[in-house]
């Protein structure tokens, strides 16, 4: 007797009962990868889905080449300008929205059974968002994100390691905070609901913020590590390292000056300004003055949208059901990059990033004869500012010509900056000027101790201007030229006259010169500063 075949059967009965799904991918100008993209999702062994590529500039001939790969996917042509957010939300015109979505981005490549396997994890544990393991593209045995952490101040912690090798150490089906944006499945209603992604927000960010606020709707979000994709990361491609940074800073800050309510709002923005001001402040000092602008530059670009910010509370309070203490058990405690810093430097791994082996290059570079010779002179110049400056230290620096007293605080400095009567002499209208905010924001990173910080802005100029000149003489291999190099500009005769004569603007022209000359060095790329004009000392 003959078995007849069931398969077909099955294959309709499962074609019939599966829930519609529907993948949608913003294709931004791809490349070459993007036809092993295409190739994996006409893989899907999943019986009821739908394709739509939405294109946001490229070739002219792309739509031939998705058609070649998926011939019933619906391509649409879409303003480049949108941005990943915006784009992905064009779905929200869908009269009839699917069961789920399966937003993807142009440089994954899906295994055949990831979406199945997505979507049978969201129903059975009833979760609205998940995602799968995301492993490098060249090498897949080499972990990328599996689920992600977020702190109270949204900064996102890695839940994997650099280079962590894939072991099955993660392959606990796992509730987590957010999914990354490359490969994120999210049921159709809540996507609605929550009106999509962010418009505002491009492909950086717009993953947690959404999550986020689905966890707020009451939502479950959850990694299935099952399924598996292959992630090549060509961000770096297509943004410089500057312009990712401003933009995680400004969508970071969007989504913290949006999700939280009134109570929470109080308790978390202000340790948010604190954080980018000495975010600012150590760039500053490091010479890393994109990283500084991005810090402040995220406020700024926020505050100069109340209305957005507004539309975004107001369209949240009407789906929120869970409130922000329930939230925030569900995030990582403290400081996530303070958190990933000390797992980073502290870790001793051997592979020369941790502290300990920080150390042991410091000590074995101390022994070399150049690097004794910085460290000496650098001692000794110390030693000196320090005898030389003991008095200005020790007592109160003396009220005279330029050197003003500091007999006001921060909030005081910042009304007399707002307000249109500048009350010098007899009084006028006029603007005050910009130094009364510059001095109020300076006051507020010192904590209102205005008197250290008019020592600081005397006397630092001479450290800061030798370590600016150090900075300067970098292209430079010989340590012989930094030393001599810096020991003439912090000996030179011009900011010890400017003491002597009480002129602030010439101790500060001293102090900053040689860190705006590298900069424009490095901007102009001009020598020393460009890698083919560096001089050696052996020449």
């Amino acid at each position: 007797m003959n078995t007849p075949d069931l398969a077909p059967v099955q294959e309709a009965r499962a074609s019939v009962t599966a829930p519609r799904a529907e993948i949608v991918v913003v294709a931004h100008e791809p490349g070459p990868w993007f036809a092993e993209t295409l190739a994996s999702i006409a893989s899907q062994d999943y019986p009821r889905v739908a394709v739509t590529v939405l294109i946001a500039g490229g070739e002219p001939d792309l739509e031939e080449q998705i058609a070649a790969a998926i011939p019933e996917a619906d391509v649409q042509r879409i303003e480049p300008s949108f941005g990943y957010g915006r784009s992905a939300n064009e779905v929200l015109t869908d009269d009839s929205p699917p069961a789920f979505y399966l937003f993807c981005h142009d440089d994954v490549s899906l295994a055949p059974d990831a979406l199945r396997l997505l979507v049978e994890e969201a129903i059975r544990s009833n979760a609205s968002v998940t995602g799968p393991k995301l492993v490098d593209w060249d090498r897949p045995d080499e972990l990328h994100e599996v689920g992600l952490d977020v702190d109270k101040l949204g900064h996102v912690a890695s839940r994997v390691e650099v280079g962590e090798r894939d072991q099955e150490q993660h392959d606990a089906v796992t509730d987590v905070f957010a999914v990354p944006g490359a490969v994120q499945l999210v049921r159709g209603d809540l996507f609605h609901a929550l009106g999509g992604y962010d418009d505002a927000m491009g492909v950086i960010g717009e993953d947690v913020d959404f999550c986020w606020r689905a966890h707020l709707a009451g939502a479950r979000v959850m990694v299935v590590p099952s399924a598996v994709a292959r992630h090549r990361a060509a961000m770096g491609e297509r943004r410089s390292s500057a312009a990712v940074e401003r933009l995680r800073e400004r969508h970071r800050l969007r989504t913290l000056l949006s999700v939280y309510g009134v109570v929470h709002s109080i308790r978390v923005i202000p340790q948010a300004l604190v954080y980018s001001l000495l975010r600012a402040v150590g760039a500053l000092v490091t010479g890393h003055f994109s990283r500084a602008g991005s810090a402040l530059g995220a406020w700024a670009w926020n505050l100069t949208r109340p209305r957005s910010l507004w539309e975004r509370r107001r369209t949240l309070r009407r789906v929120r059901k869970v409130p922000d203490r329930e939230i925030r058990p569900l995030q990582v405690g403290g400081f996530a990059p303070v958190s990933a810093f000390l797992r980073g430097q502290f870790a001793d791994d051997g592979g020369g990033g941790s502290l300990a082996a920080r150390s042991r290059n410091l000590l074995r570079s101390l022994r070399s004869g150049p690097s004794r010779v910085s460290l000496g002179f650098w001692v000794a110049l110390v030693a000196v500012l320090a005898f030389g400056s003991r008095h200005l230290m020790t007592r109160r620096v003396p009220v005279v010509g330029d050197l003003v007293p500091f007999d006001m605080g921060p909030r005081e400095l910042f009304e007399r900056w707002f307000d249109s009567w500048w009350s010098t002499g007899t009084g006028h209208e006029a603007a005050a000027p910009t130094a009364y905010g510059i001095v109020g924001a300076l006051g507020v990173v010192f904590g209102g101790f205005m008197g250290l910080l008019r020592t600081v802005l005397t006397l630092g100029m001479l450290p800061i201007g030798a370590v600016g000149m150090w900075r300067l003489l970098r292209p430079f291999a010989s340590p012989w030229i930094r030393v001599i190099g810096t020991l003439m500009y912090a000996t030179s005769a011009v900011p010890y006259n400017a003491l002597v004569n009480a002129s602030w603007s010439a101790l500060w022209l001293y102090g900053l010169l040689p860190w705006v000359l590298a900069g424009l060095g490095r901007a102009a790329r001009v020598a020393p500063d460009r890698k083919s004009t560096r001089l050696n000392s052996s020449h």
